[in-house]
């Protein structure tokens, strides 16, 4: 399942010092726990806490709204609601995920655990712990 990072979580993190860049408006939904995935195209073995870096490019309205449209349609399937970021900095840390492990795309199918989460990428970092820093 998905949790935010609690208290107890916040000396793992402070250690941390891998950081993922991403464009809006992925990254803040990865950080507030909408996405719960992240794919790339090149294996991992990281496991553990991992900063979220948004990109320079501003996000456009529509992709944002259409992205938001996809998730609560989506999420509605497992009969939940995705709460979305009021905003979606640029060129900041804006938070960070616990990434549970990497695995490729044949064995996310495989597993098919999470309905209202998909990629298409080679490999898919499993995260299970949100945190988002205020801005």
């Amino acid at each position: 399942g998905t949790m935010p990072a609690s208290n107890s979580d916040f000396d793992e993190i402070a250690k941390c010092t891998a950081a993922l860049t991403m464009h809006q408006p992925w990254a803040s939904h990865l950080v507030y726990g909408v996405k719960q995935t992240e794919g790339r195209s090149w294996p991992s073995n990281h496991k553990g806490w991992l900063w979220i870096h948004s990109a320079s490019k501003k996000p456009e309205d529509g992709d944002i709204a259409s992205l938001e449209q996809h998730y609560v349609t989506t999420f509605a399937i497992s009969g939940l609601q995705p709460v979305f970021p009021k905003t979606y900095p640029v060129s900041a840390l804006i938070g960070c995920v616990y990434v549970t492990e990497v695995i490729s795309q044949d064995e996310f199918r495989r597993r098919n655990v999470l309905p209202h989460q998909d990629s298409q990428s080679a490999f898919v970092f499993m995260c299970s712990k949100f945190y988002f820093l205020k801005t």
